[in-house]
């Protein structure tokens, strides 16, 4: 029996059989191909068409019996033999993470009236046999094909609602012409592909290990062992709050290729292969890429909301996250049985774990669960979005060519953003000079409020101020916060003492990080103590070595005011 339809030959003649229809638009609908396979010759003496198809991960072998043509006829290979015949064959499926994946087999068969409870013990004895361990399954349709039940399906097979509605709308529905079952099948170019090299996946991870390099050999600011600087990672793109808020947008994806250190980076390495190969072979290559770009924007979005603003976030896990949340509702498309089981089980111990509140590794030590949150949501919602517009007939989602632009997009926003760090380096260098200083001279240090004690809003600098001026008298940022709350009470006086002595304090200031934009705050600040007194002469002087510093045309209300004082005579 042939399945091959001839192109263009109009309607198919009357007299074929519905075993042969159903052949035939497995073919066109579900990318199956008769088997070639050499392993599959002893099916093919019991069986009247043997097929195999795929998901992209899997390998699916369909054994019809035609009993229209010969009610008598079953499917009667011995169980273990089928258990055989499909373990021979799994060298041909894809692989998943470095493991084979299952081979499904399929035993369809199709003619009048139901099947009697000897035919359903007999296909629920290959069905419900332990075999899942050599990564086989096994699943048996009967197909009634008579005029008062046509299409109606028994199944051994658990979930198998789309396979049985898609059964009984073939059988039902006016027969399709040979040219257009041919014309669905040519829309599968690629039938029975099993493209198992996720090469996108492995670029990806490449460009986090070249990354990683960089951060070692091109430092503003001395690291501890093989982890990079805080400095250094902000230099190279890391998501500092102030500077992304201040325009640096592109920080929202060239962070994601940044790692705080080995660990963290290996950790990311296995996460985006195992995400990243399950969603290239599902969904295909750009739209992968698409929704890394999406989940890294996802998870920077969700980092600057609810972080404090002295967390710079880095790492691939937000895009990760993401890839991992639309990798496991996209393999909902995946027929249920043991391929789809494992990918949800693999992701979701993954995805899981990594949405906890638990310490570990990230540039701050921690990880930035916001980031892994915010990931997650835009991933999930990428990957349903793909899988409500999937059509049924198709190898990959619909949009592609917008997939293609979103990559893009996120590609040339990351070198943009790449182009412009360079350009900077030399300052930031500068910037963090300080901070290399601070890091060969633990002494000098000591006379500095620790970073992780430095308050992040105005309640806890107004509980703290006096507390930290007592503990660290040299420190001029100890001398802002007392300052900043003098001149809400009114104590004019009080505030300019001290912002006096945090100008003062040149050679700890020149430490901190970014001293040159911390003086424009002071003399801002300390301007302002001179203007309440209407002391205008004062305040000009005050502000003048910074009149040509653009830091000081950042903040709206700060640009106004050096504009007017710098411009006055």
């Amino acid at each position: 029996m042939s399945i091959e339809p001839v192109e263009g030959a109009g309607e198919p003649p009357p007299a074929e059989s519905d075993a042969l229809y159903l052949a035939k638009c497995l073919v066109a609908d579900h990318r199956y191909v008769p088997a070639d396979l050499p392993e599959l010759a002893p099916l093919r003496e019991v069986c009247d068409l043997v097929l195999i198809g795929g998901d992209g991960v899997g390998l699916s072998i369909a054994c019809i019996v035609d009993r229209d043509a010969d009610p008598t006829r079953r499917f009667t290979l011995a169980p273990e033999r089928v258990d055989e015949i499909a373990a021979a064959c799994r060298k041909h499926a894809g692989s998943m993470h470095g493991m084979k994946e299952d081979v499904i087999v399929e035993i369809w068969e199709i003619g009048a009236g139901v099947p009697d409870p000897d035919d359903r013990a007999r296909l629920e004895g290959y069905a419900f046999r332990r075999v899942t361990q050599k990564g086989v399954s096994v699943r048996g349709y009967a197909i009634d094909t008579s005029a008062a039940a046509r299409g109606s399906m028994f199944t051994t097979a658990a979930g198998s609602t789309d396979r049985s509605i898609w059964v009984e709308h073939i059988l039902t529905s006016p027969r399709r012409s040979n040219a257009r079952l041919v014309a669905a099948a040519q829309a599968h170019d690629k039938v029975a592909r099993f493209d198992t090299r996720p090469l996108a996946t492995w670029a990806l991870i490449a460009s986090f290990a070249v990354m990683f390099i960089v951060e070692l050999t091109w430092t503003v600011m001395p690291g501890s062992g093989v982890s990079p600087s805080i400095g250094t990672l902000i230099s190279l793109g890391g998501l500092e709050h102030a500077r992304t808020q201040a325009g640096d947008w592109w920080r929202m994806l060239t962070c994601a290729f940044l790692h705080g250190d080995p660990i963290h980076l290996l950790f990311n390495c296995v996460a985006m292969y195992m995400a990243g190969g399950v969603l290239e072979n599902l969904i295909g290559r750009r739209w992968m890429l698409a929704l890394f770009v999406i989940g890294a924007l996802g998870g920077s979005a969700a980092s600057l909301t609810i972080n404090a603003a002295n967390v710079t976030s880095v790492g691939a896990s937000g895009a990760i996250m993401g890839l991992l949340a639309a990798a496991m509702v996209a393999s909902l498309r995946l027929p249920s049985g043991p391929a789809r089981t494992q990918i949800l089980v693999s992701l979701g111990q993954i995805l899981i774990p990594s949405l906890l509140p638990l310490a570990a590794h990230g540039s701050s030590g921690k990880v930035d669960f916001a980031a892994h949150l915010g990931g997650a949501v835009a991933g999930a919602v990428g990957g349903l979005l793909l899988l409500v517009t999937w059509a049924r007939d198709a190898e990959h989602p619909r949009g592609t060519k917008f997939a293609a632009v979103v990559a893009a997009a996120g590609l040339a926003f990351t070198a943009f953003g790449w182009v412009n760090l360079v350009a900077d380096h030399e300052q930031y260098r500068k910037d963090f000079a300080g901070a290399s200083v601070l890091a060969r001279n633990p002494e000098l240090a000591k006379a500095l409020i620790p970073d992780d004690e430095l308050p992040q809003d105005d309640a806890t600098i107004a509980a703290r101020a006096e507390e930290l001026i007592a503990r660290y008298p040299r420190d001029p940022r100890a001398h802002y916060f007392v300052a900043a709350i003098a001149v809400d009470a009114g104590e004019i006086e009080k505030a300019r003492t001290h912002l006096q002595q945090a100008l003062a304090e040149k050679e700890l200031r020149s430490l901190l990080t970014n001293p040159e934009r911390f003086e424009v705050y002071l003399r801002w600040m300390l301007a302002l103590t001179y203007e309440r007194e209407d002391n205008a002469d004062e305040a000009r002087r005050t502000v003048e070595p910074s009149c040509k510093t653009a830091i000081a045309m950042d903040d709206p209300q700060m640009r106004e005011f050096y504009t007017r004082l710098c411009a006055a005579p």
